[in-house]
């Protein structure tokens, strides 16, 4: 059962608290999950099938009015297998002047998600859909972080609005690490700005971090979206962290990380479909050796349906990796979700995870496992 609580409280003049907890009863796969240094793909694998309880994460958020049309947005999380029990996922200025006209900007300055993951859109950073995030979604909270500023300039005419979105940042030089070691996997809560992530068994726990700049050279990101009231949102992405392969300090080294991302979305009365994939490499180049390259991609569709206190989705995915880790899989997650309060949501989910890696045969493991894990789960919202 999955346990999620949000609260707002007005704390001042123009500010307000959000918080979400969550929590729930999983029926566990057999395969050590890949927060405890397994290769399981899903977040609450464990090294036996079992049912247990399980509290996912508890967050905070807290949002500002400033002056100079400025918002200030940080985002707390708990959660029992961070570094930190408690960190931060998110910390940013935004700034939204009046349009002129057609025109509109806006710009964001400070520790924010990027806009990869059309499925998580709630309350830090999490899905109305399912409690376990896609491949894609859960890799982008596991690796990625826009540390710098982002800019859009949009323009609206009828009933179309096109958008053509920048950012520089820094801080994101190990993103690929995991991806590298050990693969996709699914259903892991995003990592805050001063975790690090487990990678794959050793003699002894091994970790790496996330978010340090190694080489001092910004990367950067750029795209433009197109959303029409009748046709819906479409966008398309360039990501490329700049990272020097060669590059590494205090024994971290970077990954220079690039990836298109290509993403739709739209309502079409009780229904909405979501399309979003994405297809890149990263390469790493210690002490000039190298180039090791691996290729990844993933993508995802998405069906929801929404009627009164009851929304459904049925998501399709499949991913795969070229590379030292090369697996190939795909996965299907169904979920219900119960919403007789604003402030309570149960959801009953299965998700099903069949693939093939090398990095499993390496380790000792049948290369292939089929996973499944069904869940209750109870969000309360303040």
């Amino acid at each position: 059962m999955m346990l999620g609580v949000a609260s707002r409280a007005g704390c001042a003049q123009d500010i307000d608290l959000h918080g979400i907890v969550q929590a729930g009863l999983v029926r566990t796969p057999g395969e050590l999950g890949a927060a405890d240094g397994g290769y399981g793909k899903l977040g609450q694998g464990g090294a036996g099938t079992r049912v247990q309880p399980e509290f996912v994460t508890g967050l905070i958020e807290a949002t500002a009015d400033l002056p100079w049309n400025l918002a200030a947005l940080v985002d707390l999380q708990y959660g029992p297998k961070q570094k930190s029990p408690v960190d931060l996922t998110t910390a940013a200025l935004h700034w939204q002047p009046a349009a002129q006209g057609a025109w509109r900007w806006s710009g964001k300055l400070g520790a924010f998600f990027p806009p990869f993951g059309l499925e998580n859109r709630d309350i830090g950073w999490s899905s109305p859909w399912t409690l376990t995030p896609s491949a894609l979604a859960s890799w982008v909270g596991e690796e990625l972080r826009a540390i710098g500023s982002e800019a859009t300039v949009a323009w609206t005419g009828g009933d179309d609005s096109v958008a053509l979105t920048a950012a520089v940042y820094g801080w994101n030089d190990p993103a690929g690490a995991v991806l590298a070691a050990r693969g996709w996997d699914l259903g892991r809560q995003p990592i805050g700005l001063f975790d690090h992530v487990r990678l794959p068994n050793g003699p002894t726990p091994q970790y790496t971090p996330e978010f340090k700049e190694i080489d001092d050279t910004p990367g950067w990101y750029a795209g433009l979206t197109w959303q029409n009231a009748a046709l819906g949102h479409l966008q398309l992405y360039r990501y490329d962290n700049q990272a020097d392969p060669r590059a590494d300090r205090h024994g971290v080294y970077a990954w220079r990380t690039r990836f298109w991302d290509a993403g739709y979305s739209q309502g079409f009365g009780p229904f909405y479909v979501i399309l979003e994939g994405i297809t890149g490499d990263t390469r790493i180049s210690p002490e000039g050796n190298g180039p090791f390259v691996t290729d990844f991609h993933s993508a995802y569709l998405l069906g929801g349906w929404t009627r009164n206190e009851w929304r459904s989705a049925v998501r399709l995915e499949q991913f795969g990796i070229r590379g030292f880790a090369a697996e190939h899989g795909r996965s299907v997650t169904a979920t219900l979700n119960y919403q007789p309060r604003d402030w309570l949501r149960l959801s009953a989910e299965v998700v099903v995870v069949d693939a093939t890696s090398r990095a499993r045969a390496t380790a000792g493991l049948p290369a292939r496992a089929i996973e499944t894990e069904p869940q209750l789960g109870l969000q309360l919202s303040f």
